[in-house]
């Protein structure tokens, strides 16, 4: 071979290096996307029909609030930058300059108005309650939402925290425009599909591609993050952890913080447990230490009060009642001698629990039928008052013992303002009062008195029973890395790449 020929092959060699006339490289393959398993249909885009705790983490990646909590549950700037209070009644937001929809527009005043106002009193508003204490919004300019309360509203940011925004009526994929960094790219009316959005004016999400899937059966969620299908897994069932925790491809993540477990009665009507002498009695024969050991697989630490202790509303000063189980069971068998008879609902992340409960309660002669449902028929069944008993874990998304007194204890009101989760019929007058005295005093320390004196009162009622601060569960596949917000809500674009191994 000649010195040129060499040569030419040389530079022929060094020209294909370069990309430079050659067969072209095929592209990497895409990458594949987030699969998030959840336990429910995403039933609806529209974040103030959004009730539960799966689908309203989720938009929270689609649209944005005013303000939002960080991990001390303080507020700070979201898609307004700035707030003041001219008066106690009057407080005025300045939106961030240049906020982009999701369809292109900029976001203005008067469309947070529209969505504000129709979050305090559209029909069926599931963000009503968060909103009690407003009077009317106004647009004052471009910029500028003001805000007219009442009177003094402590809880406004908090509220506002949980209400989301969006840019028109979330009834389709292709209406369904916000600010957050994932906009619609498909859904069906039980799976979404969401795709990073390129205007968004915050770090860019690390998956592109995000495809939330629907599958009630929780041990069937977790297979699929065990068999590599999927990479995250919501509420599995405590039996799977350890089979979970021993796969070197998953991984289980816990996060303490501001959900109880709560047993719930129905105290209206004439069921067994409308007796405040069987709710009493049953509440003395349960063994918390035991539930949070035998049930929940030590995910979780005892509770009796109305809030975690992350949350403000629990006092110190109320102590644990007395165990007395010999005392329970002598009263439940005094009531009738043949035994009493009634039906426990729960879904099937709570399948231990219920069993440990009618166990309890099966050495009273209590017979406890226990009955599991996926969560929207539970759901359904509670919102009929069609649930004698029920489990169900309840998120203090504020951080506050107001969560629960107002949505959950106050008697329902027919503007939705308060109750629109007093699932058991308790109708206290004088609870209600304090709850309202305590969500308009401004000043720290009698407001505290005047809940305080409101978790006592309720308390005592036994309509709700806290059993345990619940931890918040996810089985993750190892290639993610989870950053849960104060309440443990899986928020998408919180989800990280986890780093190579080694």
């Amino acid at each position: 071979m000649s010195d040129c020929a060499a040569g030419a092959r040389a530079i022929v060699g060094v020209l294909c290096v370069a990309g430079m006339g050659c067969a072209p490289t095929a592209p990497p393959p895409p990458e594949p996307p987030l699969r998030l398993l959840v336990r429910s249909p995403v039933a609806t885009l529209d974040p103030q029909l959004a009730d539960d705790f799966t689908t309203s983490g989720l938009l929270g990646s689609i649209y944005e609030p005013l303000v939002e909590l960080d991990d001390g549950l303080r507020p700070r700037p979201a898609l307004a930058e700035t707030w003041g209070t001219p008066t106690d009644s009057w407080w005025r937001f300045k939106l961030r300059e240049g906020v982009r929809l999701h369809d292109g527009q900029v976001l203005t005043a008067a469309r947070v108005v529209e969505r504000l106002r129709t979050s305090r009193s559209g029909p069926g508003s599931r963000d009503a309650w968060k909103l009690l204490h407003v009077e009317r919004f106004e647009a004052s300019r471009p910029r500028y939402v003001e805000v007219l309360t009442r009177g003094p509203a402590p809880l406004l940011l908090a509220g506002l925290s949980q209400v989301l925004i969006t840019g028109g009526k979330p009834e389709a994929a292709a209406s369904a425009v916000g600010t957050g960094p994932y906009r619609v790219a498909a859904w069906d009316g039980a799976r979404l599909s969401l795709r990073a959005f390129a205007g968004y004016r915050g770090t860019r999400p690390d998956f592109d591609a995000v495809e939330v899937w629907p599958l009630a059966d929780g041990r069937a969620r977790v297979a699929e993050v065990l068999a590599g299908r999927a990479d995250i897994a919501e509420f599995p069932p405590p039996d799977t952890l350890a089979g979970a925790r021993a796969n070197p491809h998953a991984q289980v993540i816990a996060q303490p913080g501001l959900v109880l477990s709560l047993l719930g009665f129905r105290v209206a009507g004439t069921g067994a447990f409308a007796d405040p002498i069987v709710r009493r009695a049953v509440a003395g024969l349960i063994d918390r230490e035991r539930l949070v050991r035998e049930a929940v697989a030590g995910f979780g630490r005892p509770a009796w009060q109305l809030a975690p202790r992350a949350a403000v509303g629990y006092f110190a000063a109320v102590r644990a009642p007395d165990l007395a189980p010999d005392a329970a069971r002598a009263a439940l068998r005094s009531l009738r001698p043949g035994g009493l008879r009634e039906t426990l609902y729960h879904v099937d992340r709570d399948r231990g629990l219920a069993l440990q409960l009618k166990q309890l309660l099966a050495g009273a002669g209590f017979e406890l039928e226990t009955v599991e449902l996926t969560w929207p028929e539970l759901d359904a069944r509670l919102q009929r008052g069609e649930a004698p008993a029920w489990l169900m874990q309840f998120t203090f998304t504020s951080g506050d013992v107001a969560d629960l007194l107002n949505d959950g204890l106050h008697s329902p009101t027919a503007d939705g303002r308060f109750g629109s989760v007093n699932f058991s019929g308790l109708a206290d007058p004088q609870l209600d009062a304090l709850v309202e005295a305590a969500g308009a005093e401004m000043d720290h320390g009698l407001r505290l008195g005047l809940l305080e004196r409101a978790v006592r009162r309720a308390m005592d009622s036994l309509a709700v029973v806290p059993l345990f601060e619940a931890d918040t569960l996810y089985v993750t596949s190892r290639r993610v890395r989870l950053a849960l917000d104060p309440s443990g809500k899986l928020r998408p674009h919180n989800v990280r790449r986890a780093p190579p191994a080694g």
